[in-house]
């Protein structure tokens, strides 16, 4: 799927701020696991912004407001948690569209444990995911192909919802 001509007359998007979990996995980088023991058993789904990702949120809405980027003609955003708390953050004065194709992809068992725990337990992960990275699949997760598929999907339907409006997506690194 792909578009004749970019449906929008401008489409901001952007990602959520510092969640718990991205915490968790920038200190299991630095060797502390402690928050991926936390985390280990919570959805990824359910992580909500850590006291920064909360500020980070804040400032972004202020930024956009600043500049007359905000409020949009449509505001969209990912059905997870974090998302949800930055796009409330962001006091766009407008009601989000929750939309589960703005998702985080899907890593399956492979999400919430670290790096290190990911190669002990599927020594050749990185090594594939480099290969081919828009079609390496996590264990049981979802392709970045799958993931651009579902997301064009619904760009096509805002398109023809909202023709040369004006819009903003709050989503995931991946998703984004």
């Amino acid at each position: 799927m792909h578009f004749e001509t970019f449906p929008f007359a401008s489409l901001l998007v952007g990602r959520h701020g510092r969640s718990w979990a991205n915490l968790a996995s920038a200190k299991a980088s630095l060797g502390d696991h402690s928050l991926i023991e936390k985390f280990r058993h919570e959805h990824t789904s359910v992580m909500e912004l850590d006291p920064e990702g909360v500020a980070q949120a804040k400032r972004k809405g202020v930024f956009l407001k600043r500049h007359g980027l905000l409020p949009c003609d449509f505001h969209a955003t990912s059905r997870y948690v974090r998302a949800i708390a930055t796009a409330t953050h962001m006091d766009a004065e407008q009601e989000w569209h929750k939309d589960e194709r703005l998702n985080e992809r899907n890593w399956g068992p492979m999400d919430q444990i670290s790096s290190t725990e990911r190669t002990q337990r599927w020594p050749t992960w990185k090594t594939e995911k480099e290969t081919d990275p828009h079609e390496w699949t996590p264990v049981e997760g979802e392709s970045i192909r799958e993931v651009r598929l579902r997301v064009l999907h619904l760009l096509h339907e805002l398109g023809e919802r909202f023709p040369r409006k004006r819009g903003c997506i709050v989503a995931h690194g991946e998703t984004n």
